[in-house]
């Protein structure tokens, strides 16, 4: 107990000291959000999946920051959350994913965060993560993906011609939201130029998978497992972990199991007096969930 007590004491000294940017920046006729936790050392940038904006992340947010002590970046990329959409350009064309690259290149930079950094992304995160890697292989020391949708994902007929049906459907997607329609319109030159694009293989990589499947039908659960199943065949740097009853969400279900595989990625990362450091603290983190588990089932 006296352990636990200390090492908690430790974590929450630690974040009593961080402090929270919530800007907006200015970028090409159009603003885009930006949420961040202040920390030291190298940045854990958070990549949010189709439709969400950078608020999906904050029930976990404070744990990783207690525990590796980092800046975390989250943000909402064009047309959700608080970022805004240049309301003069109508054309298609200019709202598709390699705008959505643009958007964070030019935020990041603007904010000093054009260096090393790590990713934590999820589903269509997966998307923008896959080509900021293999634009910048030297600046992502590693990559945390949660249920991600991978670069060869939509390489399948049945998928491909299901994105090319649904047509009917984004038309209706323009008065209830803007930023969803635009990139349900944009998917078919997605899925092109991700067919072309990978993560290089030299980048550290956590592929979270859910236990739960997110499609009904029997040939998709099976694609997407498959898919996931090579992303880290014979990859000796990807390490692929199923996250049992646990839905596409996975941080929703088990926040412990995502927040420690985040912690664990950033650690081995660092040199070896701030691994300790941050060993400790996991360690710490660890012992209160224990712990808790033992107090709840008494």
């Amino acid at each position: 107990m006296k352990l636990t007590l200390l090492f908690t004491a430790f974590i929450f000294s630690f974040y009593s000291k961080s402090q929270t940017i919530d800007t907006l920046l200015t970028i090409e006729n159009h603003q885009i959000h930006f949420k961040i936790i202040e920390g030291k050392g190298t940045p854990i940038l958070f990549e949010s999946g189709a439709g969400d904006d950078c608020s999906i992340w904050n029930s976990i947010l404070e744990p990783i920051a207690k525990i590796t002590g980092a800046t975390l970046i989250t943000y909402d990329r064009a047309g959700f959350g608080l970022s805004t959409l240049n309301s003069n350009d109508t054309i298609l064309s200019n709202y598709g994913i390699l705008s959505n690259l643009n958007d964070l290149e030019l935020g990041l930079k603007m904010l000093g965060f054009d260096q090393q950094i790590m990713i934590v992304s999820h589903s269509y995160g997966g998307y923008l993560s896959t080509l900021y890697a293999a634009k910048y292989p030297e600046r992502v020391i590693a990559m945390v993906l949660i249920d991600v949708n991978h670069n060869f994902y939509y390489n399948n007929d049945f998928l491909l011609n299901e994105a090319k049906s649904n047509q009917k459907e984004i038309k209706n997607l323009k008065q209830k939201s803007l930023g969803f329609f635009y990139l349900a319109s944009t998917i078919n030159e997605t899925v092109a130029i991700l067919g072309k694009t990978a993560i290089p293989e030299s980048i550290p990589v956590i592929d979270l998978v859910n236990g739960i499947p997110l499609f009904k039908e029997n040939n998709k659960i099976a694609y997407w497992k498959k898919c996931h199943e090579l992303f880290v065949e014979n990859h000796p740097n990807r390490k692929g972990v199923i996250a049992k009853n646990c839905h596409h969400y996975i941080w929703f279900d088990n926040p412990d199991l995502v927040i420690l595989q985040i912690a664990n990625s950033y650690t081995e990362t660092l040199n070896n007096n701030d691994k300790i450091e941050v060993y400790q603290r996991a360690l710490g983190y660890s012992l209160q969930l224990v712990n808790k588990r033992t107090v709840d089932n008494k």
